[in-house]
């Protein structure tokens, strides 16, 4: 009898996952984080602690309200750049020698001319409006795959069978046109030698695999 597994939509990053035994999503990547930390996304994803969005989107429904609160923090900023209510620390004026390096050279804002204020303060503006278009976008996309999700049914699916090992002695022509013969097997990769001698090394299993065999 065939194994299966079953399938959900994780309520931290959307993406279709297996389901564990528990109820909770398998472990796998991306992790939804504040733009403080440099991005939307990072590392390993943390819904593994929660049911998938078919059976609960509280999850969901909390980090877009925490996203949409950034990209309005976002946008407020920029608005208070653009007005002059806030202004930049300090500007870059380019690069500069400096003991023999070039290193970007950078002058407080209130003695800079006023081409690299106003050049600075439209850098900030514009980063934050792109930070904030891809944090709104984000929390569109999300909230259309937990509304099509949310109360359907799990899925099950049969689970691929895994390759067979490859086995010693087995041969395998290059694209060079070479025979190549496998000694053994070790994860994904498969160590060999050329029938010619002179040279061994390993090839990935699945780049085994589609060389033709001899």
């Amino acid at each position: 009898m065939k194994s299966t597994k079953t399938l959900g939509h994780c309520q931290c990053c959307g993406r279709e996952q297996a389901v564990l035994a528990s109820g909770n999503m398998s472990k796998h990547g991306y992790e939804v984080i504040n733009s403080g930390h440099g991005g939307w996304f990072n590392g390993v994803c943390t819904g593994d602690h929660f049911n998938p969005m078919e059976i609960d989107r509280t999850q969901t429904d909390l980090i877009v309200r925490q996203v949409l609160r950034e990209v309005a923090d976002l946008n407020k900023n920029a608005d208070d750049y653009e007005s002059g209510k806030k202004i930049v620390s300090a500007v870059s004026i380019g690069r500069r020698m400096l003991n023999g390096k070039r290193v970007e050279m950078f002058i407080p804002f209130l003695v800079a001319s006023s081409y690299y204020q106003d050049r600075e303060t439209e850098t900030v503006v514009y980063n934050l409006r792109s930070k904030a278009k891809q944090g709104k976008q984000w929390s569109e996309q999300m909230t259309v795959i937990v509304n099509k999700y949310h109360g359907a049914d799990l899925k099950t699916v049969v689970k691929a069978e895994p390759a067979a090992q490859i086995q010693k002695g087995e041969k395998r022509v290059s694209k060079s046109g070479k025979i190549m013969i496998a000694k053994y097997q070790d994860g994904a990769r498969v160590y060999f030698s050329m029938e010619q001698g002179g040279f061994a090394g390993w090839l990935g299993s699945r780049a085994w695999r589609s060389l033709a065999s001899v």
